[in-house]
């Protein structure tokens, strides 16, 4: 991995005389603290000119690699950024030492349990606010870090918080000397108990659901898809979109609204020719609301025709239907 060189730190006096001969002794192998390096970090230098030699020494050569990562800096490549700074000035060089430098990050061992703690300790904070009854168990295989010496700060931050569920994620952000350093995904099993409505009975799709139907449970809501009906009037003129057999925790995904006229329902049909106007029972064949023209038949199954809604239970026969 190659490392760009970077600007120098400090300028040179334009005039300051570059004939007395610098020492540059390159190291082999060179571990770092900091987040860049300099000339003299990775070198010893001497010269008579003690003030050229400690303005080279604050030559920034550029970042620190990762932990863990080894960077490689050919001598070349440091020759030409002192020239850059004073052209010829390498020439005065006395190179010594080795010909490509190894960098690496001065790290250290970083315990996977401080962010497992810090991203339980966000979910389960975030579910105390929530619920009452739950637990949170981290699930997976978690290493220790190798990481750059610095401030180290986490920060999490639950994942898809819109609803709960058996596998749930929290992201922990972690930062050195306040920069983001990387990002971990603590996954956990999770479990919270709520009271909920259960069917009391298999119910088949289109039954409007009352009261009776249903019985209060406590139910792990963690592994129920979708969310659970917790108020017996979120009920009130709905009805089941699919059958669902007894012990089902009931959601809302599983109503619609029961419309004003249901298949198979009797409803009266009025069809007017001029003054006269007839009225008939009939049988609703589809669902529909009011102002939808629905098709329903006669009773006895002889005839059916198009007709539109008016009110619950009634519909009119118009001329654009006959």
């Amino acid at each position: 991995m190659a490392v760009g060189l970077l600007l120098a730190t400090g300028a040179v006096d334009a005039g300051q005389s570059i004939d007395a001969a610098i020492e540059v002794s390159l190291r082999d192998q060179v571990r770092l603290q900091g987040r860049t390096f300099t000339l003299g970090d990775i070198a010893e230098l001497g010269g008579a000119d003690t003030k050229l030699v400690s303005r080279l020494k604050r030559v920034l050569l550029g970042r620190t690699p990762r932990a863990g990562v080894s960077a490689q800096i050919k001598r070349e490549a440091v020759a030409s950024r002192i020239d850059r700074l004073l052209p010829g000035i390498s020439k005065r060089v006395t190179w010594k030492g080795a010909s490509q430098i190894h960098v690496q990050a001065q790290h250290h061992r970083f315990d996977r349990q401080t962010y497992l703690d810090v991203a339980q300790r966000h979910l389960d904070d975030w579910f105390d606010n929530h619920y009452r009854e739950f637990a949170t168990k981290p699930v997976g295989s978690y290493e220790d870090l190798q990481l750059s010496t610095g401030k180290v700060t986490l920060k999490a931050d639950v994942a898809h918080r819109d609803r709960v569920s058996k596998r749930m994620c929290v992201w922990v952000d972690l930062l050195i000397d306040d920069t983001h350093y990387t990002t971990l995904p603590v996954w956990f099993d999770v479990t919270v108990n709520v009271e909920v409505y259960e069917l009391q009975r298999d119910l088949s799709a289109g039954t409007p659901l009352i009261p009776d139907m249903l019985k209060k449970a406590k139910r792990d809501i963690a592994a129920v898809s979708g969310k659970p009906v917790a108020a017996l009037a979120v009920i009130e003129g709905q009805r089941l979109i699919r059958d669902l057999p007894g012990g089902t925790v009931l959601t809302k995904a599983a109503l619609q609204p029961v419309p004003d006229v249901v298949k198979g329902q009797k409803l009266q049909v009025k069809a007017s020719m001029g003054k006269v106007t007839l009225i008939a029972t009939a049988r609703a064949l589809e669902d529909g609301n009011r102002g939808d023209p629905i098709r329903v038949e006669r009773l006895d199954g002889s005839n059916n025709f198009m007709a539109r809604i008016l009110d619950i239970g009634l519909a009119v026969v118009e001329e654009d239907y006959r």
